[in-house]
């Protein structure tokens, strides 16, 4: 997956001037506890081998990666429907991977809830929006919680070897659907829809 590609592309399109168009993005929040977990790694990584862009965005697991709207309300109404439909369900992350472009990741266990979900996702943005899946999005779509990208190859080649030898094992609770909006800067929540029966 090319995050480097999606993320500048995004950013040259808020690099001046009005904005006829807004990146947006589907995904699933971590929970307190592995969302502090998750943004120690990161901070842990820019202490040892400083910025990446993965530091721009907080933790999560994407449903529907970047995309670009003139209006961001219908989707997000949309938001709304699907996790109205949608009934809490663990997701457990567990140790790390790594994408030959040179992404560090918290991995997920399979889960089916999680999966049919994303389909979820890409249905009703491709019936009712128009927008299409991209091609990372097809069915060998690996779902984790990015960490870092965009260091060079010989700084990679050392958070290769440091993170074999580390472990994570994390389980939470998806009670949220939200619809992130790049500012050019960072992905911030455009809007938070809580799943049916969710407490919190």
């Amino acid at each position: 997956m090319n995050f480097r590609r999606i993320t500048d592309c995004v950013r040259s399109r808020l690099s001046g001037g009005p904005l006829a168009t807004l990146p947006l993005a589907v995904v699933i929040p971590l929970d307190d506890a592995a969302s502090e977990f998750a943004t120690r790694v990161k901070l842990d990584l820019l202490r040892k081998y400083g910025r990446n862009p993965g530091l721009d965005s907080v933790p999560h697991l994407s449903l529907k990666m970047g995309f670009a709207v003139a209006d961001p309300e219908p989707i997000a109404q949309s938001v709304d429907r699907l996790a109205g439909g949608t009934e809490p369900f663990e997701i457990r992350l567990r140790d790390y991977g790594f994408f030959d472009e040179g992404i560090l990741f918290l991995d997920t266990v399979p889960e089916p809830k999680l999966e049919a979900l994303r389909q979820c996702v890409l249905a009703e943005l491709r019936e009712n929006h128009g927008i299409e899946a991209l091609p990372v999005e097809g069915a060998g779509f690996h779902f984790h919680v990015t960490l870092a990208y965009g260091y060079r190859p010989r700084e990679f080649g050392e958070i290769r070897q440091d993170f074999r030898q580390r472990k994570a094992d994390l389980t939470f609770t998806a009670r949220h659907l939200e619809l992130f909006c790049h500012t050019g800067l960072q992905w911030v929540t455009y809007h938070r829809a809580r799943f049916r029966d969710a407490t919190t």
